[in-house]
């Protein structure tokens, strides 16, 4: 089995839209679905995933199955400094590095920073969505990111969501900390992900990525590729976004 994730095109973060250039990144998202199979498709109930999903599900004539526990993994932190940190990426480095416990799928979300909001709690959300999903199409959860494959088949599920939350699904599915992917791993907008099963052992999969934040959509059409999800290359360049109230 196939799954697709792609990320919404560039946002408009204080409307929940997309920019004149997000629009265009969801257009030319169009002629590449036209040319991709999927069954059925999930989409995150904000307002950028929509739009993004939009065109390519009105040019195919599809329907999408919306679901809240896709939505962006917004769920405030409490920093070491006292304030308040609306999601809880992008964070300075010494502050994710310092705690063990942020490299280990099974115990990321209870370290001392974690425990300062409600990430545990959403993090399991956001699991058992995506279990409930893979358990409808024939792949159980088991164990350690192994899963029964009760019914092996070819099916494809596409997913249109938001980094954060596709981090955390790829996290669960792979066996690897979304604390890790979140701070060294950056899907551009748009960008088309996918993960297949591998069913080394008859009745048992596991999921391997194939391709990661892929844009040749965009290169294809000669749209540049836009700098979110980075911040900054040097500390030295001049401000490329703002981001959580600061300009980078």
């Amino acid at each position: 089995m196939r799954l697709l994730f792609i990320r919404h095109a560039e946002p408009d973060y204080t409307t929940d839209s997309l920019t004149a250039k997000g629009l265009r990144e969801a257009d030319l998202l169009v002629p590449r679905m036209e040319k991709e199979h999927f069954d059925v498709c999930y989409c995150s109930t904000m307002g950028r995933a929509k739009q993004t999903a939009a065109p390519f599900l009105n040019k195919l004539g599809r329907d999408a199955i919306y679901c809240d526990w896709l939505r962006e993994f917004e769920h405030p932190i409490k920093l070491p400094d006292g304030s308040l940190n609306c999601i809880p990426w992008d964070l300075d480095p010494y502050i994710w590095t310092s705690a063990g416990e942020h490299f280990n799928k099974d115990t990321w979300f209870d370290s001392e920073l974690a425990k300062t909001g409600s990430i545990r709690e959403y993090a399991l959300e956001v699991y058992r969505g995506i279990d409930d999903v893979l358990a409808e199409n024939g792949y159980v959860y088991r164990e350690k990111n192994l899963f029964d494959a009760v019914r092996s088949n070819h099916r494809t599920l596409l997913f249109v969501c938001h980094f954060g939350v596709m981090s955390v699904i790829l996290g669960h599915l792979l066996g690897l900390s979304p604390m890790q992917l979140w701070h060294v791993t950056g899907a551009p907008c748009s960008s088309v992900t996918q993960v297949y099963t591998e069913e080394i052992a008859p009745g048992t999969a596991t999921f391997k990525i194939n391709y990661y934040g892929d844009t040749s959509h965009l290169y294809a059409a000669g749209e540049p590729i836009g700098f979110n999800p980075r911040l900054t290359e040097c500390a030295s360049d001049p401000p490329h976004r703002t981001y959580q109230g600061k300009s980078y």
